[in-house]
């Protein structure tokens, strides 16, 4: 859908490079539309599998654990706030109804995001909290593209400039920008992205990042707790 999408809209941008100003000024001859509804709802589906798959993983960890506990309230806690501590002020960590092994309560508490101090919100797990938050009552915000990763080569100088389509990927539209001056040394080209913009929780990034970040990070941690924290399945035929 992102690559169906990139592969819409306009190409043909003109505008402005100035070395003495932070900004590019371009010129949409025509304007991209919005990204399709479907897919901040694709996105969401996404968003809410990997959250569900967390959950799943805390039920799997607690029947390991002990066959029969696991509760309508087992869950795989992401918080950005480290518990309080105890009347004798010692930290614990965060609980999961029904009671996982001393290994994968470490496993559970070192992914936490208030591990990261106040620089959480880049975190995966809370991008995947958040979101799939958001989701459960809306759609997750994607706003149009914005540049993204901008190159540029050459001796900087002040100039007009048009551009060229180079590619599409579902990791964005890559534009190459021609000087209308052919006396300017310059390589210049930037990836456009789809971006999901929600101020609230602080999440503003290319849409993709999103999907394959927090995908990546639930992926880590269902491999180590497959790897440390349920026995190897016995061969239903051993030599």
């Amino acid at each position: 859908m992102l690559r169906n999408y990139y592969r819409d809209q306009p190409s043909d941008i003109a505008g402005e490079f100035d070395p003495n100003i932070p900004a590019v000024r371009y010129n949409f001859k025509e304007p991209y539309g919005p990204p399709p509804a479907r897919l901040a709802t694709i996105a969401g589906e996404v968003f809410h599998n990997l959250r569900s798959s967390l959950d799943h993983l805390a039920w799997e960890l607690v029947e390991e654990h002990k066959p029969g506990s696991a509760t309508k309230y087992t869950s795989f806690p992401i918080w950005d706030i480290p518990p309080a501590p105890d009347k004798q002020g010692v930290t614990h960590p965060p609980r999961i109804s029904g009671g996982v092994s001393p290994t994968a309560l470490a496993m559970i508490e070192r992914v936490q995001p208030y591990r990261f101090g106040p620089v959480f919100a880049g975190d995966s797990l809370y991008v995947l909290r958040e979101l799939n938050n958001i989701d459960k009552h809306r759609h997750v915000t994607i706003r149009g593209v914005r540049s993204e990763g901008s190159l540029l080569a050459g001796t900087p100088r002040r100039f007009v400039f048009s551009t060229r389509l180079k590619g599409v990927t579902e990791y964005g539209a890559e534009l190459e920008f021609l000087s209308n001056d052919p006396t300017v040394d310059v390589h210049f080209s930037t990836t456009f992205q789809v971006v999901v913009q929600e101020i609230g929780p602080g999440i503003i990034m290319p849409l993709i990042d999103a999907l394959t970040r927090t995908r990546e990070a639930v992926e880590e941690i269902v491999n180590e707790a497959q790897r440390t924290c349920f026995p190897p399945k016995q061969a239903p035929f051993p030599d």
